[in-house]
């Protein structure tokens, strides 16, 4: 869940998964994405420990909510592509049947997180939180079917 506390900093709660680690190619894959994921969870947090202690303006606080939002938008794409190379045609349809379903399902939470803000400088900055929220979920939920 994200918050905005009254002092217009932001706090985005959540916990990294973690996952059993073996000695077979697959797992070799898992590692590396894991490692990767860990890479953007360190980043993800320096990041939103700028938007909590340093003095930015509503336009910088909305340009490094979008930087964090791409870090995981570029991470889900990445593990897409491990996706595609790992699983077989009728696994990856459905799963492409469900991502488009999990795209609207954001899309929708992010306008609807944005719509209370409307009109405000703020809502840029919201709308990337709950991309970021629901994006940064996706990410270890596709992690978890490279299993």
């Amino acid at each position: 869940n994200n918050k905005v506390p009254d002092n217009g900093k932001v706090e985005l709660e959540g916990e990294v998964s973690t996952f059993k680690i073996g000695e077979n190619e697959e797992d070799s894959l898992e590692l590396d994405i894991l490692a990767e994921v860990t890479e953007i969870e360190k980043q993800t947090e320096e990041m939103i420990k700028r938007l909590k202690t340093e003095d930015l303006n509503q336009l910088e606080m909305n340009l490094l909510t979008k930087d964090i939002y791409q870090l995981w938008d570029d991470e889900i794409n990445k593990v897409w592509g491990y996706l595609e190379d790992n699983l077989d045609k009728d696994s990856m349809d459905e799963l492409m049947s469900a991502q488009r379903e999990w795209i609207i399902i954001k899309e929708n939470e992010i306008k609807k997180a944005g719509s209370v803000y409307e009109g405000g400088s703020i809502r840029p900055m919201i709308e990337y939180l709950k991309g970021t929220e629901f994006t940064r979920e996706r990410v270890y939920e596709l992690i978890g079917l490279l299993k």
